[in-house]
């Protein structure tokens, strides 16, 4: 779990150039709260990306 995470780090550092920072979400309850569809499964993600 902690290499998902620190991959969602990395990536999150990637983009905060592009993407401002408040919009890049790594923290467990962001990931669980967007991991949820019409589907049977749950795949957390290592990021979430709050756009408009």
């Amino acid at each position: 779990m902690k290499d998902k995470k620190a991959a969602g780090i990395r990536v999150a550092k990637s983009l905060a150039g592009i993407i401002p920072p408040e919009r890049l979400k790594t923290d467990a309850l962001y990931t669980y709260a967007y991991s949820g569809d019409a589907s049977y499964f749950r795949l957390v993600p290592a990021l979430v990306v709050i756009v408009n």
